[in-house]
């Protein structure tokens, strides 16, 4: 991958759902995971960042920064209110060039809807696809920014899901439930 060192800064955030870490490089959010109920340490967000980038060597430190700051609440009012997140600079290099179409094409599901595997397959002109792109969304540094929860299985199955499929299915319920409450109030 590189033979820099990668500068990471993180932060852990408290949310309904669990215990979110959430890490930054000089280029943007590069990680976000769920870390569980139990309140972590700081060994387990270390554990998970080197777990992410296994091939690089790390120079990681818990601090907030603008970036963190804004993402942290982002994924906070997210998961309390449902608030669609904002579009923020997001690290993505070290995926494949294959994981990097994937994971646009991702970003391009509007909130509240959903696409299956076949659908992004034939979205990125890889038609025969699906199951690389299953294991695209399971590669996926950044879920929630780059939200892979909104790709189910052929017939709507939900598929897989890295913080597990009860958590991918609060997820999209709280995105139908907003969104639903959106276009009835602005109809």
């Amino acid at each position: 991958m590189t033979d820099k060192i990668k500068m990471v800064v993180f932060c852990i955030v408290s949310t309904r759902i669990g215990w979110i870490l959430i890490a930054e490089s000089t280029e943007g959010i590069c990680l976000l995971e769920f870390l569980g109920k139990e309140q972590p340490d700081g060994t387990a967000a270390l554990d998970a960042i080197r777990r992410a980038f296994p091939k690089i060597d790390l120079a990681a430190t818990a601090r907030m920064t603008p970036l963190l700051e804004k993402a942290a609440r982002a994924v906070y009012d997210y998961l309390k209110e449902g608030a669609p997140l904002p579009d923020l600079p997001l690290d993505l290099q070290n995926g494949t060039t294959f994981q990097q179409q994937v994971w646009t094409a991702l970003r391009r599901i509007p909130f509240g809807e959903t696409r299956s595997y076949g659908q992004i397959a034939r979205e990125i002109d890889n038609p025969e696809a699906a199951r690389a792109v299953g294991h695209a969304c399971g590669s996926n540094p950044v879920p929630l920014f780059v939200p892979c929860h909104r790709v189910l299985g052929s017939g709507g199955a939900l598929g897989g899901f890295s913080a597990g499929l009860h958590v991918k299915k609060a997820l999209l319920s709280l995105e139908r439930a907003h969104s639903q409450a959106d276009a009835e109030s602005s109809s």
